[in-house]
């Protein structure tokens, strides 16, 4: 997949107006010697030197110094593989094999919840709502659309890593939707509200006619209530994809908030998988520009893990449930494991449990939304069926 430079587009053109698997099981696949990093490991930054053999020979002047910035602040392993930044105005990819995978997307004016991307595709993606009105410990936003299951941590992390097994998942929607399997946080956390929010982890494609497609990596930095996206109603300032990975596999989803050597904030995440021929082991990095609220601390800012499905119109599935729309999608079987939560960058890490924060929201809360078998916050298997509602409150 590696050729010889990188590709560089301008935001120019974008201007498009049930068994479950155990603990055990999942953990003895990860640590198979051509199998995924384990969560609990930490890898450091290899050297400027190690990053810079990584950027293709062709890619020289200002290309190759955002690239380099980027790579020796992740860990060498990651290095080694495909790594992709969007800063806002210009996408950075270090393979051009890689770069025929990664999108960079706008919102289409007029269709509210649908993004093209530079190469003419149409997504729907997750949103939040903005919050005015936080409570101090913190009470995460209702999302806008579709139905949503998010687990998130106490205010005091920047970091979490989790495995998703994709193998026992069932999914259907509509041709507006989109599960989702992704972590991230909230930053910014001061009093009554905060600045964004990220989602970091995995877009599922869904193929209408023969089932679930490949995965994709996903990554977007989101408003919040003090900074709101100029032009933007559906509230996502950036959003980048890339990768191709096979669906029915075991991953392991990274979200990183860092910063670089010369002074840039980063919001990234690593996914580690099988590829789309189902056999190869794979790699995908993909960067924002991020918030500066975003600090190596975690002060003032939480991680969150979601299964979500995204619809494209705004309050579906909001407040109240009974505007959801009721069309029958679901996403089944969404099995999350051995999740961590750190800073630092990943440095000083430690298994997720309640001590490190008990938080959840299901939307809508009901029997729509539920949890089976939850088994810590570590570790719970997730279900979403937008189906007749169901006043059965989810409890945890």
């Amino acid at each position: 997949m590696r050729l010889s430079w990188a590709v560089l587009l301008c935001t120019a053109l974008l201007g498009f107006a049930e068994p479950q698997p155990s603990v055990a099981t999942m953990t003895h696949y990860v640590t198979t010697p051509a199998g995924i990093s384990d969560c609990s490991v930490h890898q450091p930054g290899g050297s400027i030197l190690e990053a810079d053999q990584q950027i293709d020979y062709g890619i020289t002047g200002t290309a190759r110094a955002v690239l380099r910035d980027l790579l020796v602040a992740l860990p060498a392993e990651t290095q080694r593989h495909d790594v992709a930044f969007f800063d806002g105005r210009h996408l950075y990819v270090n393979h051009l094999g890689f770069a025929s995978t990664v999108r960079a997307w706008a919102p289409i004016a007029g269709r509210s919840g649908l993004y093209q991307s530079n190469r003419g595709e149409i997504k729907t993606f997750p949103a939040d709502l903005p919050v005015s009105h936080v409570e101090p410990n913190f009470v995460a936003p209702t999302p806008s659309d579709g139905g949503t299951r998010n687990r998130y941590s106490n205010v005091g992390y920047s970091w979490n890593c989790a495995f998703v097994d994709t193998t026992t998942m069932d999914a259907s929607v509509k041709t507006d939707e989109g599960p989702y399997a992704y972590e991230g946080g909230y930053t910014g956390i001061s009093g009554n509200s905060y600045s964004s929010s990220t989602d970091a982890g995995l877009q599922i494609q869904v193929n209408h006619n023969n089932g679930i497609g490949n995965i994709a990596a996903y990554l977007s930095e989101k408003p919040g209530s003090q900074n709101p996206c100029k032009n933007n109603p559906q509230n996502i300032c950036n959003i980048i994809t890339g990768g191709d990975f096979f669906y029915n596999a075991i991953f392991r989803v990274t979200a990183h908030f860092f910063i670089g050597a010369t002074g840039i904030h980063y919001v990234d995440t690593t996914v580690e998988g099988l590829e789309s021929d189902g056999i190869t082991v794979g790699t995908t990095d993909i960067a924002l520009v991020a918030d500066p609220a975003w600090n190596l601390a975690g002060t003032g800012t939480v991680v969150k893990r979601i299964t979500s499905i995204g619809q494209t119109i705004p309050g579906l599935c909001g407040p109240n449930p009974t505007v959801c729309r009721l069309d029958g999608s679901y996403v089944k079987s969404v099995h999350w494991s051995d999740s961590y939560v750190g800073t630092n960058n990943g440095a000083t890490r430690v298994p997720w449990t309640s001590a490190q924060g008990n938080g959840f929201l299901c939307v809508p809360n009901d029997s729509r939304v539920t949890v089976n078998p939850y088994n810590n916050p570590a570790a719970e298997t997730d279900f979403i069926s937008l189906t007749t509602p169901q006043q059965i409150p989810c409890t945890r």
